[in-house]
């Protein structure tokens, strides 16, 4: 199906590289108009990320006059279910405490929020990619400046690395 292996761009560039075989224009009128067609069905299920072809296939409607102005039409479509779907999926990281293996771009939207710091494991350059850690801490004070709370993660290779920690601190006077 279509929809699980897009592979009209390619196709498309078949076609134009042999633009003198005696079908060529056909097919490609054929390809534009099934990425026409395929398009709201993609924006439709929220395929914006990984593997899918819904940008590249907005851009090359765009340079068909014919589908120029529907594919403008597309893009500010998928946009605004892109803006959506962003939106619901943050809605949803804002009541998660972060987890072993949560993307490290999720954190801050997490109900962590932004860390109060984030420091580097020592010689981080020059460390292999698998070798580097980041780590992550968030210090919560009470109203008269004193420490409630830290909590702490490790990143490595873009994910939370192990158990995030919470240390409770208790002050008497």
């Amino acid at each position: 199906m279509a929809l699980e292996k897009p592979d009209y761009a390619v196709a498309l560039r078949s076609f134009e590289k042999i633009a003198d075989y005696k079908d060529s224009e056909n097919k490609r009128d054929e390809i534009y108009l099934e990425m026409s067609k395929l398009v709201p069905e993609m924006i439709e299920k929220e395929m914006f990320y990984e593997g899918y072809y819904l940008d590249e296939y907005i851009e090359i409607l765009l340079k068909v006059p014919k589908y120029a102005k529907q594919a403008e039409e597309m893009k500010e479509a998928a946009a605004l279910a892109e803006a959506k779907h962003l939106n619901k999926v943050r809605g949803k990281l804002s009541v998660t405490v972060p987890y072993e293996g949560m993307s490290e771009t999720d954190i801050r939207f997490s109900s962590w929020g932004e860390p109060t710091e984030i420091t580097k494991e020592l010689n981080y350059d020059s460390l292999r990619d698998d070798r580097r850690v980041k780590h992550y801490k968030w210090v919560e004070k009470d109203e008269l400046g004193r420490t409630r709370t830290i909590k702490t993660l490790m990143v490595k290779e873009g994910a939370v690395w192990g158990e995030p920690v919470v240390s409770r601190y208790y002050q008497n006077n």
